[in-house]
């Protein structure tokens, strides 16, 4: 039979248990909600990133195929270095062997492809015919479009997107 005796011994033990672990339930529990606000975080962050590096390339892009004459645009030179620094913004964030990563560098590639016609105009137009330079023009553009649809479909893919597809 069971006695008064037993009964408190056996609600003290569950009355242990449990003031034992319930701290470490709120622990765990407070620790994996720490975990997930931290990686939202680096997801907005990574996010911001991708999308300056798209913002850049985009911004270079347009100047370049806007120039007109024989010097490259004094602006030139700043819309790179920000392009390069999205580069390696990218690189450090994820490492230049991702995937991401490699995308974004075939755009800065193909972004150096327009440059070094610019900066070789001179060269070219002694040369070569005008149909040559709007050829090789066209296909700088190509690849750069080609690259930057690479580039922004692996973003999205690595991020998300909260914007629907139309």
């Amino acid at each position: 039979m069971v006695d008064a005796t037993d009964v408190a011994f056996a609600g003290v033990v569950v009355a242990g248990a449990i003031g034992l672990i319930s701290p470490a339930v709120a622990v765990y529990v407070q620790n994996r909600q720490l975990r997930h606000a931290r990686e939202l975080s680096d997801t907005e962050e990574l996010r911001k990133v991708l999308d300056d590096g798209l913002s850049v390339a985009r911004a270079a892009r347009t100047m370049l195929h806007s120039h007109s004459g024989r010097e490259l645009p004094p602006e030139l030179h700043d819309v790179g270095a920000q392009v390069a620094l999205a580069n390696s913004r990218i690189a450090i964030r994820l490492g230049e062997p991702h995937y991401v990563a490699k995308a974004y560098q075939s755009v800065v590639d193909a972004l150096g492809e327009w440059t070094d016609i610019f900066v070789n105009i001179d060269e070219w137009l002694e040369r070569v015919a005008d149909e040559e330079i709007d050829a090789a023009l066209t296909q700088a553009d190509d690849r750069f479009h080609g690259a930057l649809k690479r580039y922004t479909g692996s973003a999205r893919q690595l991020v998300g997107s909260r914007v629907k597809d139309v």
